[in-house]
């Protein structure tokens, strides 16, 4: 199953020093085939410039993410407004952790899958 991975999801990934992707294969009992967009690994560039722990964080959320299939798609928008047309126009649930994305996701009744703050995975919406 394809899936569109939010920048926050790889930063609790790192974060949480769990393989969440694995995790969530569990759950679902099936393989993902996670889907980075061009837009999150630029994102997670300019946070690895900076100083401090979210810089660490970064690049090593940049190593997970080279791992998987990469996409480019409208940069003119925000990573979000992508993530959701394209979550939108393929049916793919989206794995985030930002609060704000996951309610724009909820508004257009997208699959999305999040980290709860207890640490578990939860999930919404009908998974195709």
């Amino acid at each position: 199953m394809k899936i569109l991975i939010d920048t926050s999801f790889l930063l609790a990934c790192i974060q949480k020093g769990e393989n969440l992707f694995y995790k969530l294969e569990e759950i679902l009992k099936i393989p993902i085939e996670p889907i980075i967009l061009e837009n999150v690994l630029k994102e997670l560039e300019k946070i690895s410039m900076k100083k401090g722990k979210k810089s660490k964080e970064a690049k090593l959320a940049l190593e997970i993410a080279n791992k998987y299939k990469k996409i480019s798609y409208n940069e003119n928008i925000s990573t979000d407004e992508a993530l959701l047309e394209i979550a939108f126009k393929n049916k793919y649930p989206v794995l985030t952790c930002d609060m704000k994305l996951k309610k724009k996701l909820r508004e257009r009744k997208l699959p999305v899958i999040f980290l709860k703050k207890d640490g578990k995975i939860d999930i919404e919406g009908i998974i195709e």
